[in-house]
């Protein structure tokens, strides 16, 4: 059961940080294409609040969906 836990929080963190990588590419890209068009664009970013709700999202999410099939494979038949 632990094993099955591990290794969905792992995944759901691992899916997080590369929604970062991609979420910081595209902002850079999408400010880069409208800076004139888009109003404020220049303060369009990332910051701790942003990281802070990813990792909590992704940990939740790991341990929610990991749960399910641990508990599934621990009952006995």
């Amino acid at each position: 059961m632990r094993q099955l836990l591990t290794e969905s929080v792992l995944l759901s963190l691992a899916g997080g940080v590369l929604g970062l990588v991609l979420a910081v590419w595209w902002s850079d890209f999408l400010v880069a294409l409208g800076k004139k068009d888009i109003p404020r664009a220049l303060q369009v970013g990332l910051d701790w609040h942003v990281l802070g709700f990813t990792f909590v999202v992704s940990l939740l999410t790991g341990i929610v969906f990991g749960l399910v099939p641990a508990i599934h494979s621990s009952r006995l038949s």
